[in-house]
């Protein structure tokens, strides 16, 4: 597969980035389907207001005219695509990586994870330093688990290593407010504009590990998943979650 890297369309190999300040640089990850970019605006803003937070300039291309000629260059109609800006030796760089797009549609089950995360603002950001996310995402694979889900030092639940997490009754739908130390995902903030679905109003919330037994349901987002369902946190079960094709109808629009 051919990257985009710098103004040129080249096969580049992965680079570790884990010896990264974490400040160095910032990533957004989004799909194509159908060769339509999906949410690409909304993912361009969030990571220009990043690098701006920290001092790096958007490098000006035209992003969208790039993913178009990556899809027709790899031979690709759906797609995975990573864009990422950093720093380095007081140079910006640009890279684009296109791969083909696969995702996975089982049920969730999810593992408390013991450390409490800190109130870092690094967590509300996509730094291209995302070791340890893929370490812990890892872990939780080969302890029997789908992901981790984290909560802060005051026991408030945040987020899983790659995804928002909300929860569902027959009354309302909730997902952890954004003041806390987490990322304000593209389609949490979809989902929450929408302030109602199937007369269930979503409220954003400090919830304890107390209140996720109050709810029925449960489920996970992120860019390239959508909405998948979670079916068990540790030894709390949640129900089918049928208000996923509704979301899922409402995110297609």
């Amino acid at each position: 597969m051919l990257d985009f890297f710098n103004g040129f369309y080249i096969e580049k190999k992965d680079e570790d980035f884990s010896e990264f300040d974490w400040k160095s640089g910032f990533f957004t990850t989004f799909k194509i389907v159908d060769r339509k970019i999906i949410d690409f605006e909304l993912h361009l803003k969030r990571l220009s207001k990043s690098l701006k937070t920290f001092g790096i300039n958007l490098p000006n291309y035209n992003y969208k005219k790039i993913c178009n000629n990556l899809l027709k260059i790899n031979v690709l109609h759906d797609a995975r695509v990573k864009l990422m800006i950093f720093k380095r030796h007081d140079k910006t760089n640009c890279w684009i990586k296109m791969l083909p797009l696969k995702i996975e549609t089982h049920p969730r089950r999810l593992s408390i994870y013991p450390i409490k995360r800190k109130n870092e603002i690094k967590f509300k950001h996509k730094s291209i330093n995302y070791s340890e996310n893929i370490r812990l995402n890892s872990l939780a694979k080969q302890n029997g688990f789908d992901d981790f889900l984290f909560l802060d030092e005051n026991n408030y639940v945040l987020e899983t290593t790659f995804c928002n997490i909300f929860f569902a009754n027959k009354d309302e739908i909730v997902t952890p407010k954004k003041e806390l130390p987490l990322l304000n995902g593209i389609i949490r903030k979809k989902i929450i504009s929408k302030i109602c679905i199937n007369n269930k109003h979503i409220y954003e919330r400090m919830i304890t590990i107390k209140n996720m037994k109050e709810y029925d349901f449960a489920f996970i987002t992120n860019s390239i998943i959508g909405v998948q369902e979670v079916i068990a946190i540790d030894g709390e079960s949640y129900g089918n979650c049928l208000l996923i094709n509704e979301i899922d109808e409402y995110l297609r629009k």
